[in-house]
C-alpha cells in the first residue's frame, strides 16, 4: 500500500485521504501492507475513525461488503472493537452484511459477544433489520450466548436471554462450557424462569 495512504488512515485524516483519491481513485483498492488483505475501510473501522469511515462509505459504498483473507467485512472489525457508531454507519448502508460470517462461521454478533461489546450487541439485537441474527445460530454447536458466557461477559448474556429466553436452555453443554461469570448470569436467570417442557428455537 502507498505509505501516504497507510499513514493517513492510521491518523484518520479525511482531508489527506480525499487528496490522495483525487490524484488516483484506484489507490483505495490497495490492501494494507502486512495485513490480512484488508481494505482501508477495515482499518478505519477497527481504529474507530468515524468521519473517515463515513467518507469512505460515501465515496465507495461497495467497500462495505469487502472481505479480507479471513472472510471478514469491515463490520466484523467494528463489532470486535466495540465501535458502535461505525457499526451503525455500515449497517445503515447495507443491512445484509450483518449476516455474513467469517472463515470460522462467526457472525458479527458472535464476535461482539465474544469480546463483551454490550452496546454493539444491543444495537444489533434491537435493530429492525437484524431480527434474524440469532436464528442463524439455531443449528450451530457454539452460539453467541455460549461465546459471551464462556468469556464471562455477564451483561451480554443477560441481554441475549432477554431477547431470546429459550436460548438459555439451548444445548446441554452450554452451562458446562461457561466461565463462572457467564454461568452465574444464566443460573440467576434460570432460577426465575423454569425450563419449559417444550420450546421452539
Amino acid at each position: 500500500m502507498d505509505r501516504r495512504l497507510n499513514e493517513a488512515v492510521l491518523r484518520g485524516d479525511v482531508e489527506a485521504i480525499q487528496k490522495l483519491i483525487e490524484e488516483d481513485s484506484n489507490i483505495v483498492k490497495q490492501s494494507i501492507e502486512g495485513s490480512l488483505q484488508q481494505t482501508i475501510l477495515h482499518l478505519a473501522a477497527r481504529l474507530g475513525h468515524v468521519e473517515l469511515v463515513r467518507e469512505i462509505v460515501k465515496l465507495f459504498p461497495e467497500m462495505v461488503s469487502a472481505e479480507n483473507r479471513d472472510q471478514e467485512t469491515p463490520l466484523h472489525e467494528a463489532c470486535r472493537e466495540g465501535r458502535v457508531e461505525i457499526v451503525r454507519i455500515l449497517v445503515e448502508n447495507d443491512p445484509s452484511i450483518a449476516y455474513k460470517t467469517n472463515l470460522w462461521d462467526k457472525s458479527v454478533l458472535y464476535v461482539a459477544c465474544e469480546r463483551g461489546r454490550i452496546e454493539v450487541v444491543k444495537y444489533l439485537l434491537h435493530n429492525n433489520n437484524m431480527h434474524m441474527l440469532l436464528m442463524l445460530e439455531v443449528d450451530m454447536s457454539t452460539t453467541s450466548l455460549h461465546a459471551a458466557a464462556s468469556s464471562g461477559h455477564t451483561e451480554v448474556v443477560k441481554e441475549l436471554v432477554k431477547v431470546r429466553p429459550d436460548f438459555a436452555w439451548k444445548k446441554g453443554e452450554l452451562m458446562n462450557g461457561c466461565s463462572s461469570g457467564g454461568a452465574t448470569a444464566i443460573q440467576g436467570w434460570s432460577a426465575d424462569h423454569p425450563s419449559p417442557e417444550n420450546y421452539t428455537v
